[in-house]
């Protein structure tokens, strides 16, 4: 490229005509976000769609959530995609705590409580035997009980 091209480039940049901050921000399409949900919504493509990734990588090592929040996304994509479209707008605001999401984490995460843990993981017999430390024996003793 010649050095007169490339400054008459700058020139017409600067006026103000084809700078990037003048091209219209595209928005995300729900027809493309329930394509990527339904069949794979599991692995989180969603979420990475809708620039979501911490969820998106959620979604892939959870298999969904167990499954249960990649059924309840199938409701609640289009306030997620109302929520990706106004952060493309607005790059700037501070990310917005969607009270959905706390809710289908606590739904699908918060059943695996400590008594849940506690028998998933101490009712092998190899456990209960091989524990001796007062540690051990407090859990393994808590895991009787819970039986």
């Amino acid at each position: 490229m010649s050095t007169s091209s490339a400054r008459s480039n700058r020139n017409i940049q600067s006026e103000g005509g084809g700078s990037s901050s003048d091209l219209p921000i595209s928005q995300k399409s729900l027809a493309i976000a329930y394509l990527l949900a339904i069949p794979l919504g599991w692995l989180g493509t969603h979420h990475f769609y809708l620039k979501r990734p911490g969820f998106g990588f959620l979604y892939l090592f959870t298999f969904g959530l167990f499954g249960f929040g990649w059924l309840f996304d199938w409701f609640r994509l289009p306030w997620l995609l109302k929520d990706a479209n106004r952060r493309l707008q607005n790059p700037g605001d501070p990310p917005r705590k969607l009270l959905s999401d706390a809710w289908i984490l606590w739904a699908t995460l918060g059943s695996f409580g400590k008594k849940n843990i506690l028998k998933l993981f101490l009712q092998t017999n190899y456990l209960h035997y091989a524990c001796h430390s007062p540690c051990c024996l407090y859990f393994c003793n808590v895991s009787s009980s819970l039986q």
